[in-house]
């Protein structure tokens, strides 16, 4: 049975208000994984932070050597290379959900239905 012009209106703004659905619900996907990246590194940061007076204070009272630091060159080497690995793993992951080929798309919506 072929279907109405209201059952095709219908259909229509069904497909409408789940395509505004989704895209909220990406939305708050990916703030909610920025906002998780975000802390993470503020707290990496503020353990630097804190480490680093420790040893600013450990050498200027005597009690360590500059060699001993536990923040040397290394340790920044390491915390530029793991950022730059979060935010390429993060921009992948997010662009990956958010915009799924369409072949992906159509595939996902077929297995829904």
């Amino acid at each position: 049975m072929p279907l109405s012009d209201d059952d095709r209106t219908l259909d229509v703004v069904t497909a409408a208000r789940l395509a505004l659905g989704e895209h909220e619900l990406r939305r708050d996907l990916a703030s909610s994984i920025q906002r998780a990246f975000l802390i993470g590194n503020l707290a990496v940061w503020i353990l630097i932070v804190v480490l680093l007076v420790v040893d600013i204070v450990m050498i200027a009272t005597g009690r360590e050597k500059p060699p001993d630091r536990v923040i040397d060159r290394g340790v920044v080497k390491t915390l530029v290379a793991a950022t730059a690995v979060q935010v390429g793993l993060i921009m992948v992951t997010i662009s990956k959900n958010l915009f799924p080929r369409r072949e992906e798309r159509e595939h996902s919506r077929s297995r829904n239905s």
